[in-house]
């Protein structure tokens, strides 16, 4: 079976419900639940693989903090192979406030904080070489990644008889087709969501 390398965007998303509003400064208002979950297009693919019985190795970066463990447990737990998952003392794991209205609809605030700060050396060239896929979850939000730098390992990797793959986020920042148009050439699928790929410009 094909090993697959999961690299990317990963959260601790801390779910909230219902929050239909925002209380008045200084006063306070109870919720049914709040409740902390793994989340991230690179952790959240790297686990459902797992489950599935795929081989699967995350890539990623959290801060070393008791959400970035939280992170390391819950992956190795599902069965995701940890080893390269890196810890930064200074940065803080990306964290999603999620705010589930009583409509279902969500709303999110999103502290950038390890996704933003992960970068190419955080990917070994024995971690690229020991899986047949690379999968780039979460592009848009890789800050310091995105652009040439992804765009350069996926090069690399396709030179290594790799099969190269991206998706994407939302892009708060909405840059968009800059923060990819160098990757392209070098991935084998690309697989944005309708939404993404209209604001990606492609039709």
């Amino acid at each position: 079976m094909k090993k697959i390398l999961s690299i990317g965007s990963v959260t601790t998303d801390v779910i909230v419900s219902p929050a239909d509003s925002i209380p008045t400064p200084g006063t306070l208002r109870a919720v049914d639940s709040v409740s902390t979950h793994v989340g991230g297009c690179a952790s959240n693919a790297a686990i459902d693989l797992a489950k599935l019985g795929v081989p699967v190795t995350l890539s990623c970066k959290v801060g070393n903090d008791s959400f970035g463990s939280f992170v390391k447990e819950t992956a190795g737990n599902a069965g995701v192979n940890i080893a390269g998952v890196v810890m930064d003392e200074s940065v803080s794991t990306t964290v999603s406030i999620v705010c589930v209205g009583s409509n279902g609809e969500r709303s999110f605030m999103y502290n950038p904080g390890s996704t933003s700060a992960f970068v190419k050396e955080d990917v070994s060239d024995a971690l690229v070489d020991a899986h047949d896929i690379l999968f780039v979850a979460g592009a848009m939000l890789l800050t310091k990644f995105d652009g040439k730098p992804c765009a350069a390992l996926m090069k690399e990797a396709r030179a290594k008889g790799k099969f190269t793959v991206m998706d994407t986020a939302w892009d708060f920042e909405d840059v968009w087709m800059p923060k990819v148009i160098d990757v392209l050439p070098h991935l084998d699928l690309f697989m944005p969501s309708v939404e993404e790929a209209a604001k990606l410009g492609i039709n």
